[in-house]
């Protein structure tokens, strides 16, 4: 192999390696710098891993991950934000998809506060 070839393959790899340990981090930080001062029952749902009304997009984060699969549109001086998930058959509980097509589990947030969500 090429020196060059053998050079870009490891950015690469060093790239993908450091963006998965950025999104454990903030996680990590979140829950350090942010988890204390939430109510109780937003705390409770969070260690559940499910979602109540009025959570902010960080408490859902924390709950049940981020997806890549979003969509956002502003109408009338909001903003909605669509995040989509995949219902796990065994648990019942929303999971990240691994594919923006296989999440069709639809959360709903109005100016960044959870409002609805599909699999309620």
């Amino acid at each position: 192999m090429r020196p060059w070839v053998r050079d870009g393959v490891l950015v690469l790899v060093l790239t993908c390696l450091a963006g998965c340990s950025a999104a454990e981090s903030e996680r990590q930080v979140l829950m350090r710098e942010k988890y204390p001062s939430y109510p109780e029952h937003i705390k409770q749902a969070i260690d559940s891993g499910t979602l109540v009304k009025g959570m902010t997009q960080e408490q859902v984060l924390l709950a049940i991950g981020r997806t890549h699969c979003v969509n956002s549109r502003s109408l009338t001086g909001k903003t909605y934000d669509s995040w989509a998930y995949k219902l796990d058959p065994a648990t019942g509980k929303l999971i990240v998809p691994e594919r923006c097509h296989e999440g069709r589990q639809a959360v709903v947030f109005e100016n960044g506060y959870l409002t609805e969500w599909d699999a309620q």
